[in-house]
């Protein structure tokens, strides 16, 4: 049997430790990451310049997942290929 993850969400700062001392990816990269959990226990995560896009972001997926009009981004997606297959 799989083992289920909790369904979390958060955005956290990759540039400084909860201490407030810098990490070891200080100034490298997108400073922000936003992350969630999904039904299907899958973690898909982006990452952010500013906060406050990193925040609305996690908070336009979330609005989607209680209204239940959440697409899972790999499921979302439509190859050309497939969709010639079901036009012919």
């Amino acid at each position: 049997m799989r083992q289920r993850r909790n369904r979390r969400a958060g955005v956290e700062d990759r540039w400084h430790k909860a201490d407030g001392t810098p990490s070891a990816n200080n100034g490298k990269g997108k400073r922000w990451r936003a992350r969630y959990v999904d039904e299907a226990s899958k973690e898909h995560a982006r990452s952010f310049t500013r906060k406050v896009d990193a925040q609305q972001w996690l908070d336009e997926v979330t609005a989607s997942q209680v209204t239940g009009t959440y697409i899972d981004p790999a499921k979302g997606k439509v190859t050309f290929a497939s969709f010639y297959r079901e036009w012919s």
